[in-house]
């Protein structure tokens, strides 16, 4: 599940050798997620919280991978979010 990951991150912010693709991206980040990686969790719910490129944004997604980022032990940045998510229910 590491090794997606950190293949997740180069494909979202590309380099000299890998161009930029937020879908390979996220499909490394839920494989990374769906074996454990509280990180990749994180990750996808920052992605779905914020929208990016031509991924929309989407509250539904992100919340349920900021509970799954919390369930694996990333506590506070994912609460964090979390409570973002609730307050703007709430609004």
């Amino acid at each position: 599940p590491e090794a997606m990951f950190l293949l997740g991150n180069i494909y979202i912010e590309g380099n000299e050798l890998i161009e930029k693709d937020l879908k390979k991206s996220i499909k490394c980040f839920e494989f990374s997620s769906f074996n454990g990686n509280h990180f990749a969790s994180h990750k996808l719910g920052l992605i779905y919280f914020f929208g990016e490129g031509e991924i929309e944004r989407n509250i539904f997604k992100s919340s349920h991978y900021f509970e799954k980022s919390i369930e694996k032990g990333n506590i506070v940045d994912s609460y964090y979010f979390l409570g973002k998510l609730y307050s703007e229910k709430e609004s």
